[in-house]
């Protein structure tokens, strides 16, 4: 049974589950620009907001002639949506990277997979975080559709649905009532913003320094542009992240990673129907689900996303298991890039998820259990070579090679 305290602890884990999109915000296109922020933060870790906007700008400014960015503008955006896909979080007034981000920086430093491996390791991300948004613009293009704002409307009308199947769910199988209550509160809240955002009888302002009556936009218009900005740079993330292409006729089309990323979700259970209306439906962690007390929307939900880019590369997932010596092995080639800046310990989770990227593009998966259990035995039976840390910062455990287990750069 939750309590209050758990959820409250876990509400800003709760509302980025529920519907497990990015918020309306700048700073969107080119997925692979935050690969690269996580490049310009690591050797300023940590960092405040105000630096980092600028390095941000500096170092974009040099890849491209045609458009200069300035420290003030969209680089808090970018920023932004860095924190939303889990690569960067606060640590007291500053920014670190978090254990996606150290992870994604061991990933892309292996020069084997650096390139494959990053566009990999960003669509588990988006998934992720973006997922409800993602999947369902990629079926409606499976569908055919293919503008803009028809595509934007279509989404519109799925969230919608989603919101109602996942407040069956907390009507029918989260059996707290303080957790039920929570659940659909946020899911309200979440409904108000999406019909704001489409509602024709309200009005906004441009953000410029036009005199007021040209300010106002006509809402029609408004609605366009939500749509525009909501749709229009996540089809990007789908071309670059290989899951759509152009045909001869150059209208977009799925991959086959595209399609074979639809038939996984598809067949975990992830697509519903509700009043005729279908919707791809993503579930809560099992953490979260467990916090809630309540049955999870998926009964498949454990390594959801590493299995479905295992399934995206390969057109399928094979459960693998890694013996003692490979696995330390393989921590030792990785542990330089994913060890905390300025000290001699990295989060187990770095480590797994950068193994599970590597699994990933051979159409494999880690189990996280079994993960966590394999690295126990190993600390156990290599204690001279690598330990876990009683000491903990935040959630999740730590390990640490001895220094004489320095990283073998060329042990895959």
């Amino acid at each position: 049974m939750p309590s209050i305290l758990e959820l409250s602890r876990n509400k800003a884990v709760l509302n980025r589950e529920l519907l497990r999109r990015i918020g309306y915000t700048n700073g969107l296109h080119d997925i692979f620009r935050f690969a690269r922020v996580v490049e310009y933060l690591y050797p300023i870790i940590p960092a405040t907001v105000v630096s980092l906007k600028a390095e941000i700008a500096e170092q974009e400014n040099k890849r491209s002639l045609q458009s200069k960015l300035s420290p003030n503008k969209y680089t808090q955006g970018i920023i932004d949506v860095a924190r939303a896909l889990g690569l960067i979080h606060k640590v007291a007034m500053k920014l670190s990277l978090s254990d996606y981000g150290y992870a994604l920086h061991a990933v892309q430093n292996q020069s084997e997979t650096s390139q494959q491996g990053r566009r990999a390791f960003l669509l588990m991300l988006a998934l992720n975080s973006d997922g409800e948004y993602l999947l369902n613009i990629l079926d409606l293009i499976r569908r055919g559709i293919t503008s803009t704002v028809e595509i934007g409307e279509h989404l519109m009308d799925r969230m919608f649905t989603i919101i109602e199947v996942k407040e069956d769910w907390a009507r029918n199988d989260i059996t707290s009532a303080i957790g039920a209550e929570t659940v659909r509160s946020e899911l309200a809240e979440a409904r108000r913003v999406l019909q704001s955002a489409v509602d024709l009888n309200q009005k906004v302002l441009f953000k410029s320094r036009a005199t007021s009556e040209n300010r106002i936009l006509d809402p029609a218009e408004r609605v366009r542009r939500f749509l525009e900005h909501t749709v229009g740079p996540r089809r990007e993330w789908l071309t670059d992240l290989g899951c759509v292409t152009e045909n001869s006729k150059q209208s977009q089309v799925l991959t086959k990673g595209g399609q074979d990323l639809l038939t996984f979700f598809d067949n975990v259970g992830c697509k519903r129907t509700l009043h005729g209306n279908e919707t791809y439906v993503l579930p809560l962690s099992e953490n979260l689900s467990e916090v809630l007390d309540a049955r999870n929307l998926i009964s498949e939900a454990g390594n959801l996303f590493w299995r479905a880019i295992a399934s995206a590369e390969t057109g399928s997932a094979k459960l693998v298991e890694v013996g003692n010596q490979v696995l330390l092995n393989r921590i030792k080639a990785i542990y330089q890039y994913v060890k905390l800046y300025g000290f001699n310990e990295a989060e187990i989770s770095s480590v797994f998820h950068t193994l599970s990227c590597q699994e990933a593009l051979s159409g494999s998966y880690l189990s996280e259990q079994q993960f966590e259990d394999a690295l126990l035995r190993l600390t156990k039976d290599y204690p001279s070579e690598i330990f876990r840390l009683s000491r903990r910062r935040g959630v999740g455990g730590y390990i640490a090679l001895k220094r004489s287990g320095k990283s073998e750069r060329n042990v895959i």
